[in-house]
C-alpha cells in the first residue's frame, strides 16, 4: 500500500496564519495521497481561498460546514473512501517520508491506529523540548523496541492511567498530526461532541478497548503547542468532570469484567499500572474533586457575601452624600426664607399669619 491509500482530512477555521508556514510541507504529498478532504467551518479570513488556490488537484474535495471542531472531523471521516485517514490539524505538518512510514507500520502491524510522538514547536516556530505526553511514558519503558503494540485490556489500562480528572487529562493518542487511523474503525466510532476541546482525549478513553494501536519510537510530524487551549476555566472544568468520570467508570467496569472473566496474563508494567490506578489514583481523584467542589462552593459563598457588603457599603456612601446635599440645600433655603421674612412689614405678617417654624 502507498500514499494512494490515505485520505487526508484538513479541518480549518480562520487559520490562514497557521497554514501558510505548513503549506510547503503539505504540498510534498498533497497530490500523491488518495484524496484531500478539506472541511472548512465558515471561515471569515482567507483560509478557504488559500487552500483552493494551492490544492488544485483532482483528488481534492472541498466542503463548507457550520462551526464545530469535532463535528468537522467526523464529517470529513465519513467522506473518506481510502483505507487510512490522516487528520492534518491546522498549523501542524508531516513530511512525505513520515507519512509513508506511518502507512508502512499500519500495514506491518495491522493496527487500527499508528501513534508517534511529534516534534514540538511553539507558535513562533521554535523547537520545544520539555513537553511530555503519555506516549513518551510508554516508550521510555520499551526503548529497545521500534514499535510497541497494545490492544484491548492493555491499551485501556494505558488510556485510563493518563486520563483521570483532575489528576491528569492526557490522551494516549497524542496529536492526530502524527497519527494514522484505519478508516473503517473511525467511521464506526465518531469523535464525541460533548468533551470540550479534549474530544479526542475522551474518544481515546472510550474506544481504547476497540483498538489495536502501534506506538512508534520515531518522531513523525510537527506539532504547534497552544498552551492556552489546555486552560479550563472553573465552569468548564466542572461541566467536563462528570463526563470524563462517567467514561472512566465505564472503562473501569469493563476492565474488571474482562480480568475476572478470563485468566489474563499482564506484563509487570501493566500489572503495576493497573494496581496503582484502581487502588490509589481513582480514590484520590474522587477525594480531590469532592474537596475541590467544597472549596469552590465556600469560595463562591464568601464572594457572594463580600459582594453584598460592598454593594451595601456603596449604597450607604451614596445615600450619605445625598443626605449632605439635601441638608445643605435645606439650610440654604432656611436662610433665604429668614431673609425674606425679615423684609416683610409686620402688618402683612399679622394679616396673613406668616411665620417661619423653628
Amino acid at each position: 500500500m502507498t500514499l494512494k491509500d490515505v485520505s487526508v482530512i484538513i479541518p480549518t477555521k480562520d487559520c490562514m496564519h497557521m497554514l501558510v508556514p505548513a503549506m510547503g510541507t503539505m504540498l510534498e504529498w498533497a497530490e500523491q495521497v488518495g484524496e484531500l478532504i478539506i472541511v472548512d467551518s465558515s471561515t471569515k479570513d482567507k483560509t478557504f481561498e488559500l487552500l483552493t488556490q494551492n490544492f488544485k488537484f483532482p483528488n481534492a474535495k472541498f466542503h463548507v460546514r457550520p462551526p464545530g471542531l469535532y463535528a468537522a472531523w467526523n464529517f470529513g471521516i465519513l467522506q473518506a473512501t481510502k483505507p487510512f485517514i490522516y487528520i492534518a490539524t491546522a498549523g501542524d505538518a508531516i513530511t512525505k517520508a513520515d507519512l509513508e512510514y506511518l502507512v508502512s507500520i499500519a500495514n506491518k502491524t495491522g493496527a487500527d491506529v499508528v501513534v508517534s510522538p511529534p516534534k514540538f514547536f511553539d507558535k513562533k516556530g521554535e523547537p520545544v523540548l520539555q513537553e511530555v505526553w503519555p506516549i513518551h511514558d510508554l516508550l521510555s519503558h520499551f526503548q529497545d523496541d521500534e514499535v510497541i503494540e497494545l490492544s484491548s485490556i492493555e491499551l485501556s489500562i494505558f488510556a485510563m492511567r493518563h486520563c483521570q480528572m483532575p489528576i491528569s487529562v492526557k490522551s494516549w493518542l497524542g496529536s492526530s498530526a502524527s497519527n494514522l487511523y484505519r478508516t473503517e474503525i473511525m467511521q464506526a466510532n465518531p469523535f464525541p461532541l460533548h468533551g470540550g476541546h479534549g474530544g479526542d482525549t475522551l474518544f481515546g478513553l472510550l474506544n481504547a478497548r476497540h483498538f489495536k494501536a502501534a506506538f512508534c519510537q520515531r518522531s513523525c510530524g510537527k506539532f504547534i503547542l497552544h498552551t492556552e487551549d489546555n486552560n479550563l476555566d472553573r465552569g468548564e472544568f466542572r461541566r467536563l468532570y462528570p463526563i470524563y468520570a462517567d467514561a472512566f467508570d465505564e472503562c473501569l467496569t469493563w476492565l474488571k469484567q474482562q480480568v475476572e472473566a478470563r485468566s489474563i496474563i499482564l506484563t509487570c508494567l501493566m500489572q503495576t499500572w493497573l494496581i496503582e490506578m484502581i487502588q490509589a489514583d481513582r480514590e484520590r481523584m474522587h477525594t480531590e474533586m469532592r474537596f475541590s467542589i467544597l472549596l469552590e462552593d465556600e469560595h463562591d459563598r464568601m464572594l457572594g457575601e463580600m459582594a453584598k457588603k460592598l454593594k451595601a457599603k456603596a449604597k450607604y456612601v451614596r445615600l450619605r452624600e445625598e443626605y449632605k446635599k439635601l441638608k445643605t440645600s435645606y439650610l440654604d433655603s432656611r436662610k433665604e426664607l429668614n431673609r425674606i421674612h425679615r423684609r416683610l412689614p409686620n402688618w402683612l405678617k399679622k394679616l396673613f399669619n406668616i411665620h417661619i417654624p423653628l
